[in-house]
């Protein structure tokens, strides 16, 4: 945050690339870091939510179709 930048003005930026409060994603339950989906289908996902202030686990889908299927769009972290 710059000092001379009133407080308003940084919030209102700063909520600009937040989320939208129950926007959804899922994330690969795999090795390594979350990945594109395409690069391991069959990993199970962790169903995360936006709560307006963090990511907090909702659920599990079996795998990547399982995950769009139950109206989760895949977004990486």
């Amino acid at each position: 945050m710059r000092t001379d930048e009133p407080s308003d003005e940084w919030a209102a930026r700063r909520d600009a690339h937040r989320p939208a409060p129950g926007a959804r994603r899922a994330v690969p339950l795999g090795e390594g870091p979350a990945r594109a989906e395409y690069v391991d289908p069959d990993a199970s996902r962790r169903m995360l939510g936006w709560d307006g202030h963090r990511w907090v686990p909702s659920g599990v889908a079996d795998d990547h179709a399982a995950a769009e299927e139950g109206g989760w769009p895949m977004q990486l972290l």
